[in-house]
């Protein structure tokens, strides 16, 4: 499969898997919302679980070690802030945003050893971390 795929399934699996989530749980939202009132369920929160995805995704698709450092760094800050935005904004509780991140990173998860044993049938294995080029 070609990256920008692998990243659109890993996306849309997580979209849905918290659009399902926000069905079977149907929390309410927090009162305070300064930029008008969210519409649809709080638990999970969506934005998060979608960062996450996307954030880990990335890295597993990556194929350098010191490129997959620099994501998670990059990506644990901008994490952090997309989900202190979301409380503060009023639109989920701090419970909503990491029940998003575990989401997120759980979909990618379970992706990738699905993917994983595709390739190991197929014959294809593959490192898990090429060194940078030019070293």
């Amino acid at each position: 499969m070609a990256r920008g795929t692998d990243l659109r399934s890993l996306l849309a699996s997580s979209g849905a898997v918290a659009a399902g989530a926000k069905r079977v749980f149907d929390e309410e939202r927090p009162l305070s919302d300064p930029l008008g009132p969210a519409v649809g369920s709080a638990f999970p929160s969506g934005h998060t679980a979608t960062w996450k995805a996307l954030v880990a995704g990335v890295v597993l698709l990556s194929s350098t070690c010191g490129r997959k450092a620099l994501i998670v760094v990059l990506g644990a800050v901008l994490g952090l802030a997309i989900g202190a935005s979301r409380v503060y904004l009023g639109a989920h509780y701090p419970e909503d945003v990491l029940a998003g991140a575990a989401l997120g990173v759980a979909c990618v998860g379970a992706l990738s050893l699905i993917w994983n044993r595709a390739s190991m049938r197929a014959g294809r294995g593959g490192s898990r971390c090429r060194s940078s080029p030019g070293r």
